[in-house]
């Protein structure tokens, strides 16, 4: 008896059978339970798999003959490596879709940077400064005068404590000015020593002229960095819609940073309002110059620059948007930077665009150490654009006649080229190329879930897509800014025919009516500055 048992062989085909049917219950786990796995395929797939194994089933149990056994075996591991090879696959794309956007927190870091004059600005400025040098030390500087301005939201308010707890001095001396180029201007005149400033001001300093050099003219000495509290909006359960069959709309903005990490808290030098109809697959694009004159909501909606309105947050942003359009539809943003930016069109092969006229330009951007952008011509008509070539486009304005408007169109002319290569069935080749490059690169308060959605009913659709795009222009004049103070900056005041216009088509695409391209009206109103 238990020699009889001792003999029994081992049933390797069965084993093998076994082996298989784990490796496409795993399989199928991950593929129903995927956010990018397109739905039309799950079925179809499904009654292949059954009716394969099915067969395999047959032959594993009814094959008696050796080399059908070995067949078989062959068969069911081959299957079973593929089926393995398959779920590890979706599972890294599946980890990889997830951790494309990079949520906003409830917090955000703002850091207030103590500035002095370098012994070198001081140097050539003797008949200013009298001691012409600067040192480093916190610690020398407990009698200094300290410049704050009034439109800080409490972030300096926050440095002053914890400087005096450095300093161990229960109150340093402060200068209070009424705006930030106030603030910079007591600095650069040597009427006070040391300015406490949001760092986020750096970038808007150095465009302005007489202080194009703020970062090598200064050094920064101390920093204390402030985790604030964002007050964000939750939506009314009610009102919430599902973005698969329900027009939106989303603030793309680009942030001017030259940082690697996205942040809610920066300037705009990209700023497009995208309308988004899935039902009718119809897609409008509205870009808008960063120079526009509106109001600015954080700061008693006194007028400032649109760019300037990210300093104090997106939603901010979207805010003095939806003021400016006379609606509330903008409740989204997706901020993207440099990176992303080149990247997308790196990662999807180049994109090809409608270029409307020839110029030259060098255009190079330093980001975490790496260089973006460079010298090019592009000619009149189509052409193809690599990521440093777009990046190059977009970001370039001095060589052009209309300046910042064009750069604008620019703006959206790429968009809509990134657009069309993301909905077109190239996707699918580069798909995992796109996820690879694009971790963390961007910043939306959008719900995860609603973006994976709509990705997966283009998946099933692979919908041709109407793109609709008209970039605003404007009257280039000086003002002072809410942001800036009363030194006057180039502005753009918005011409109210086009925003009524944009207005209604948003309007119209919100309500799922059908657009088309039209002539933009007062076209010929727009009037730029050289600046």
């Amino acid at each position: 008896m238990s020699e009889n048992k001792h003999n029994k062989k081992i049933n390797w085909t069965m084993i093998s059978y076994l082996c298989l049917l784990l490796a496409i219950t795993v399989f199928f786990v991950i593929m129903f339970t995927s956010i990018i796995f397109p739905g039309k395929y799950k079925i179809p797939l499904t009654a292949i798999l059954f009716v394969i194994m099915a067969i395999l089933l047959y032959f594993t149990i009814h094959n008696k003959k050796k080399n059908g056994k070995i067949v078989t075996i062959i068969m069911n591991c081959v299957l079973s490596a593929t089926m393995f090879f398959g779920s590890f696959s979706l599972s890294i794309i599946q980890t990889k879709a997830i951790g494309l956007f990079a949520e906003p927190t409830n917090t955000q870091s703002i850091r207030i940077n103590a500035y002095v004059m370098t012994s070198e600005y001081k140097k050539s400025h003797t008949n200013i400064f009298s001691n012409i040098e600067t040192s480093l030390e916190l610690n020398d500087y407990m009698n200094s005068s300290f410049i704050i301005q009034k439109q800080s939201n409490n972030n300096e308010e926050y440095a002053i404590d914890d400087i005096e707890k450095q300093l161990d001095v229960s109150k340093i001396k402060t200068i209070e000015d009424q705006d930030v180029m106030s603030a910079v201007s007591t600095l650069y005149n040597g009427k006070g020593d040391v300015l406490l400033l949001n760092e986020t001001f750096e970038d808007a300093i150095s465009d302005i002229p007489g202080y194009e050099n703020f970062k090598s003219d200064t050094q920064v000495i101390y920093s204390v960095v402030d985790n604030v509290q964002i007050e964000t909006e939750k939506p009314d359960a009610k009102t919430v819609k599902d973005i698969t069959n329900s027009s939106f709309m989303v603030f793309i903005a680009g942030s001017d940073s030259r940082e690697t990490e996205v942040t809610p808290y920066t300037r705009t030098d990209v700023n497009i309002l995208l309308t988004v109809d899935p039902m009718n697959h119809q897609v409008l694009l509205i870009s808008i110059p960063r120079d526009w004159y509106v109001k600015n909501p954080a700061l008693e909606n006194r007028y400032d620059k649109l760019t300037h309105l990210g300093n104090n947050g997106l939603m901010n942003s979207v805010a003095g948007l939806n003021q400016e359009f006379g609606f509330g539809y903008i409740k989204n943003y997706v901020e993207v930077n440099f990176v992303t930016f080149y990247n997308i069109v790196d990662a999807v092969g180049g994109i090809d665009i409608y270029n409307p006229y020839a110029f030259t330009c060098s255009e190079k951007a330093s980001v975490g150490g790496t260089s973006y952008g460079g010298s090019y011509t592009f000619n009149e008509g189509n052409i193809h654009l690599d990521g440093n070539q777009a990046l190059t486009y977009v970001r370039e304005r001095h060589a052009l006649s209309n300046g910042d408007y064009g750069r604008n169109e620019h703006q959206a002319i790429v968009l809509r080229g990134i657009l069309s290569k993301l909905t077109g069935k190239a996707i699918i080749s580069n798909f995992n190329s796109l996820l690879d490059k694009l971790q963390k690169n961007f910043l939306t308060n959008f719900d995860a879930d609603d973006i994976y959605k709509l990705a997966q009913k283009q998946l099933n659709e692979n919908s041709q897509w109407n793109f609709v795009s008209y970039h605003l222009g404007g009257v280039g004049e000086y003002s002072p800014t809410a942001s800036m103070g009363a030194m006057e900056l180039y502005v753009s005041d918005p011409i109210s025919e086009q925003v009524r216009f944009a207005r209604t088509e948003m309007t119209k695409v919100m309500n799922a009516e059908t657009i088309k391209q039209e002539t933009l009206p007062a076209d010929d109103q727009t009037v730029f500055l050289p600046n």
